[in-house]
């Protein structure tokens, strides 16, 4: 039985498609349902890369009307994760873009950074290190990150 349901939005599947670790998610499989919207799947994620929804990914539909508020800082397809995570249990709302994840925290919903995730993903060993190596770069262009948030990815280590 899995302990929980990882969320992850389109900045997460996105910049670990463009690492070439895409598949590497289903690390996760084992102890987590592994999800994310349709609306995020099919209007944000699949427009952009070729893949197909593998069997550990679900995306499910979800009515943003239920929302107890929305305030304009976020679009559709993210409200759609926030509405998502209310609604299963135990989740971890996993996001590189800054406005997620405050929202997340407005609303007591567990969040994780996205490169905070692949860092784990990487040291639990969901990543082989030559892939990790391969796919730092194109990882850091994709999500533009800090210097400093560069330099703990690439120091990373197993564990």
């Amino acid at each position: 039985m899995n302990s929980g349901h990882l969320i992850l939005d389109n900045s997460v599947l996105s910049a670990f498609a463009s690492g070439s670790w895409f598949h590497d998610l289903s690390f996760w499989s084992a102890e987590y349902d592994i999800l994310t919207t349709e609306r995020i799947w099919e209007g944000e994620f699949t427009p952009h890369h070729e893949y197909t929804k593998p069997d550990w990914l679900r995306s499910k539909s979800v009515d943003t009307d239920r929302l107890d508020s929305k305030s304009v800082e976020l679009g559709e397809p993210d409200w759609t994760l926030i509405r998502l995570a209310e609604t299963v249990t135990d989740p971890i709302l996993v996001s590189n873009d800054r406005r997620v994840i405050a929202e997340a925290e407005k609303r007591d919903i567990e969040r994780m950074w996205g490169t905070k995730f692949l860092i784990q993903t990487f040291e639990l060993c969901g990543i082989d290190e030559d892939s990790f190596n391969d796919g730092c770069s194109a990882y850091i262009g994709d999500v533009h990150l800090p210097d400093t948030v560069a330099d703990e990815l690439r120091s990373a280590e197993k564990v």
